[in-house]
């Protein structure tokens, strides 16, 4: 009865506590990151461990929005629900990108919501706005 209790204690717990731990050492002047202590001079850096993008409205997210309005045919833009939001690098001809990945719902043209899609807008490369060049260059 016990083991039952505490498990289900633990499952209730709030995600924050299944944390991982990161450590940044200078390995030869160039910072260096690894799942283990590199030497005895290092910073230990919490990463919380997540199951998506962050969902929360920026300025980002919006501007992608209205980018992808105009880019492609909603049936209903104002129906439109960002149901999840990633940021990830991308590498091509032109370098390394930051790229938005919003997962977005809208209406069709019966009225419901017709499921997620994914939809992307590069960023520039501090990621703090939209790049002016928004296609994957070959």
């Amino acid at each position: 009865m016990k083991i039952i209790l505490s498990s289900i204690i633990l499952m209730l717990l709030p995600s924050p506590l299944f944390a991982n731990s990161v450590y940044q050492c200078t390995v030869d002047g160039v910072s260096t990151f690894s799942q283990t202590p590199c030497d005895d001079e290092y910073k230990q850096i919490d990463v919380m461990v997540g199951s998506g993008g962050d969902v929360k409205e920026s300025d980002n997210n919006a501007e992608c929005v209205d980018y992808l309005i105009s880019q492609h045919k909603f049936n209903n833009p104002d129906s439109i629900l960002i149901e999840s939001s990633q940021k990830i690098w991308m590498t091509d001809d032109s370098g390394a990108r930051q790229v938005l990945i919003l997962g977005i719902n809208s209406k069709n043209i019966h009225g419901m919501y017709a499921g997620t899609k994914s939809y992307r807008c590069f960023l520039n490369h501090d990621g703090s706005q939209l790049s002016k060049i928004q296609y994957l260059i070959k």
